[in-house]
């Protein structure tokens, strides 16, 4: 009998995380910090460090709004708070609802009327043309920027089927775009498994001509669309204006950002109006969502005079820097209140902080999950390389014994981890023992594995795993019989 001693590492591996709870904004004690005659609302925010690098007029925030008569402006500030410098977009048709993403590295324009393809562009415009039918996808326009300003190739954006806008469903029209999302390294095709592979994803608004839901699309261009379909439904399936849910019939306009591994959605929602109230919701996948028990987070009835009427449509913005100061806050929201004929915009934040440790990156790394590291239960760990031997020498016709061990180095113990013969040479017999073993903190345990070869002489390769909970791991040694 021959024994051979190999250590197998085990970590700890912790990521940051945040949960829904944890997260209350501060309202501006001088709101409105925003008031543009004959309204302001429906703003979208872009915070850049660099103040959008000549694109445009610098400063390191840029607010485009709509004034509720067809027009769009955009607006300037150093600190999100004191706002000045408003201009009025050119080039777009009835424009409402609009969302606006900023492309620090630019991009082609499409060779279209008086912009040729050789002009760089820096900004994308997506938004709801209210002169055109609201169900129809005639309704979402798109258009693109140098400057955020002056926009071009404005044009309507297209569908699969009706899978975007027109299925006389929750979706039969739609009040335009919610938020949009652009992967520089998205599938040049339709992906329709991993939404997060393409290009562009966009949340959008679908409404029956009562209801408003929030929908999801996806596209490789950011004109052509497919509709995933609905991602977070209205408070409940009740008659409309029914009072079970404060957002019974309106879950709509809103902002999607993504802290640690967590995503959260601020969306506006209501019982006879998309307008009383702001809602929160989480989400793993940015697909399936949770809403926050504590909705709605900011309500027209909270007393507060500039938005006793209506409060709604968040612009949220997630910087993990801390935008120009470097510090707190880290993440910030400006939306819109209403007080009789009076639409303004108004300034909440908070700091956010994630707990996390430090992250080793291992060789291998297999099928990890994560969950909440500071619940007793849970054991989240990950194999790296290990120090497995190559060429190790065993005997023919002889008993074997390897001795495998499999350290953990983290504080939490490692359960039901079993050390398993993923594939192997048919001339050999291969026994694992235990079958199951747990693994305290800060040890190591030494699994024996009996190998029986009857095989030609020469170099073999064995595969063997390591699975347990929130666990899996392979690695081939290589084995020279003689």
């Amino acid at each position: 009998m021959k024994y051979i001693a190999i250590v197998l590492t085990l970590l700890v591996l912790t990521v940051p995380f945040i949960m829904a709870q944890e997260i209350t904004f501060e309202e501006y004690s001088k709101n409105p910090v925003f008031d543009s005659a004959p309204k302001a609302y429906y703003p979208t925010v872009i915070f850049d460090i660099n103040k959008f690098s000549g694109h445009g007029d610098a400063s390191y925030y840029k607010m485009w709004y709509s004034n509720g008569n067809g027009g769009a402006y955009v607006t300037q500030s150093e600190d999100g708070i004191n706002w000045t410098n408003i201009i009025t977009n050119t080039g777009l048709t009835s424009p409402h609802h609009c969302h606006v993403v900023y492309f620090p590295n630019g991009f082609s324009g499409a060779n279209s009327g008086i912009n040729p393809s050789s002009t760089t562009m820096y900004y994308r415009i997506w938004y709801q043309d209210t002169s055109a039918y609201l169900y129809s996808i005639n309704s979402i326009r798109c258009a693109e920027s140098s400057n955020g300003i002056n926009w071009y190739n404005d044009q309507t954006i297209q569908q699969v089927g009706n899978s975007v806008v027109g299925s006389n469903d929750w979706n039969r029209g739609s009040y335009g775009p919610i938020d949009v999302f652009y992967n520089v390294n998205g599938s040049t095709n339709l992906d329709d498994v991993n939404i997060w592979n393409n290009k562009f994803v966009m949340y959008y608004d679908g409404t029956t001509g009562g209801f408003e839901e929030i929908g999801l699309a996806y596209s490789t261009d950011g004109i052509l669309w497919k509709g995933y379909g609905r991602v977070l439904k209205r408070g409940n399936e009740g008659v409309w204006g029914n009072t079970d849910a404060w957002d019974s019939s309106y879950t709509t306009y809103g902002t999607v950002v993504k802290i640690g591994d967590t995503w959260h959605l601020w969306y506006s929602g209501g019982q006879t109006e998309a307008g009383e109230g702001i809602g929160h919701a989480t989400s793993t996948d940015g697909i399936n969502w949770q809403r926050d028990p504590n909705n709605p987070i900011l309500y027209k009835n909270d007393g507060v005079l500039w938005r006793n009427d209506r409060t709604y449509t968040p612009s949220v913005l997630y910087d993990p820097n801390g935008f120009e100061t470097g510090g707190c806050p880290n993440l910030k929201m400006w939306f819109t209140g209403k007080t009789g004929s009076n639409y303004t915009i108004g300034y909440a934040n908070t700091c956010v902080k994630i707990q996390t440790t430090n992250k080793v990156t291992p060789n291998l790394l297999y099928n990890i999950q994560l969950t909440d590291l500071f619940s007793p239960s849970s054991n989240i760990h990950y194999i790296p390389g290990g120090q497995f031997t190559s060429g190790l020498l065993i005997n023919n016709n002889l008993e074997n014994i390897i001795q495998i061990g499999v350290e953990n180095r983290g504080l939490l113990k490692a359960k039901d981890v079993t050390l398993a013969v993923e594939d192997c040479p048919s001339c050999m017999k291969i026994n694992i023992r235990p079958e199951k073993t747990d693994i305290l903190p800060k040890s190591t345990y030494y699994y024996d594995v009996s190998i029986n070869p009857n095989c030609d002489p020469g170099n073999y390769k064995i595969k063997f795993k390591v699975q347990g909970t929130y666990i899996y791991q392979e690695k081939e040694i290589e084995i020279s019989v003689k």
